[in-house]
């Protein structure tokens, strides 16, 4: 059902880039001054709180006021001070549209809605803490198992943003709320129908290992800067 669902959403979007707008309302909202290349970069992904990496991509935007982009989050090692993970290994791919609102040519900054599909793929390993069987909660007995941890992560966002031109360069800053899937499973179990023991500490934040298969809701929020040409 997941697969289906992210196939689906990847046929939407294409659908909507693909999408033609009648002739007079290219006319009311031209935007020859925005069409053309970009590549962008996003510098505060690097400190992110969850997957911190490199972000970069590549996208063109139509003198229509249709955009579209490609984008590659490259993720990085988490110290081990702040989680007891090693080994991470992952990446995320992301595909966004969007559409510039109005005649943009005479205005400092640009809106635009859109739309973006991730999709992310994790590994890490990690020692975590196991339940026993045949244990009461009063009286549980747990030992530490060395696990392999793998995330696929599927994110469907709708987006406003605003971008700010400055000759060749540009600030974008978005916000947008949409639709996850995530599946965490865990791998290499000295007996795999022991119990996790994820309670973690109240300051944990995220708890990378936690085996999960649900869906939930994403706010992302982010700051990238373009080059033009």
């Amino acid at each position: 059902m997941v697969k289906l669902r992210f196939r689906g959403c990847w046929l939407v979007t294409l659908l909507c880039l693909a999408t033609p707008i009648p002739a007079q309302q290219i006319a009311d909202s031209t935007v020859s001054a925005m069409a053309g290349n970009y590549l962008f970069l996003s510098p505060f992904k690097v400190v992110d709180q969850v997957n911190p990496g490199v972000l970069y991509g590549v996208g063109k935007i139509w003198s229509s006021g249709y955009g579209m982009e490609i984008g590659h989050l490259w993720l990085l090692p988490i110290p081990e001070e702040r989680e007891q993970i090693t080994d991470l290994r992952g990446h995320r791919l992301h595909l966004g549209v969007r559409r510039y609102l109005g005649n943009t040519n005479d205005r400092p900054l640009a809106p635009y809605m859109g739309l973006r599909l991730d999709h992310l793929r994790r590994d890490h390993r990690a020692v975590v803490p196991i339940i026993a069987p045949d244990n009461t909660p009063a009286d549980a007995y747990t030992y530490a198992d060395s696990i392999r941890v793998t995330a696929r992560i599927t994110t469907l966002n709708g987006l406003v943003g605003w971008e700010s031109r400055h000759g060749r360069f540009s600030v974008d800053m978005f916000v947008g709320l949409g639709i996850r899937w995530r599946r965490v499973v865990q791998l290499d179990r000295i007996h795999p129908e022991d119990a996790y023991f994820g309670e973690g500490n109240a300051e944990d934040f995220f708890d990378y290992s936690d085996p999960a298969r649900q869906t939930t809701f994403s706010i992302p929020l982010d700051l990238r800067f373009f080059y033009r040409w």
